[in-house]
């Protein structure tokens, strides 16, 4: 799906007339991307217990900074070469801007300043959609690990002084009160992994787990 979105997205480049809605495609990218991201973070969450963010970044990096510095070396260095000399600061600040991943905001900002009005395109205009993504990647994974603490400390609100700790214990029991939106980012991958070592995404020694008891009828 994703690669059928870059397609309606050349063809709306090449031939606008053939496809004046393809540009859509950049939507239905980032969706899916948002989607997968979210479903790799969760899905790891459920395995071990924890997000290793380091990992998470090293693996986006290693995936996209090769091709992405690549096109703007060679872009910088046509831009030299072809380029009129009060055109190439101009490029120069734009190829800056891609690299540091923050092109959509120098284009936002350009485009309401007056004195830019008349400046020639950027030749990496294009980084703009990349840089979106790249936000993403940085800023979602760090949500995703706040959702969770935040998840893990209403679950200790919502247990009070139901959460007592047992020695040897081998199920999480009792929690009805729990509200529905924690159990299941929390609880339930714990049960499904088992609870011998990692509760609410911490890890306690083996023989150590928090058991929530029910209180009342």
């Amino acid at each position: 799906l994703r690669a059928l979105a870059v397609v309606l997205v050349v063809v709306y480049h090449l031939y606008p007339d053939v496809l004046p809605g393809g540009y859509v495609g950049v939507d239905v990218f980032f969706v899916i991307s948002g989607f997968l991201i979210t479903g790799h973070l969760a899905s790891r969450f459920a395995r071990t217990g924890r997000v290793r963010l380091m990992e998470f970044y090293g693996r986006r990096a290693r995936r996209l900074l090769p091709a992405a510095v690549l096109v703007l070396v060679v872009t910088w260095v046509a831009a030299r070469l072809l380029l009129p000399l009060t055109q190439q600061p101009a490029a120069a600040s734009q190829v800056r801007a891609s690299a540091l991943y923050f092109e959509n905001w120098a284009l936002a900002r350009n485009a309401v300043d007056y004195l830019a009005a008349q400046e020639a395109p950027s030749p990496v205009q294009h980084y703009w959609s990349l840089s979106v993504e790249e936000q993403f990647y940085l800023i979602w994974p760090l949500l995703f690990v706040a959702g969770a603490v935040f998840a893990a400390r209403s679950v200790s609100r919502a247990a009070g002084r139901r959460a007592v700790v047992q020695p040897g214990a081998d199920r999480l029991g009792g929690d009805r009160d729990v509200p529905e939106a924690v159990h299941a980012l929390v609880l339930d991958p714990i049960r499904r992994q088992g609870a011998e070592r990692h509760v609410i995404g911490r890890d306690f020694e083996p023989d150590l787990l928090v058991r929530f008891d029910r209180v009342g009828p």
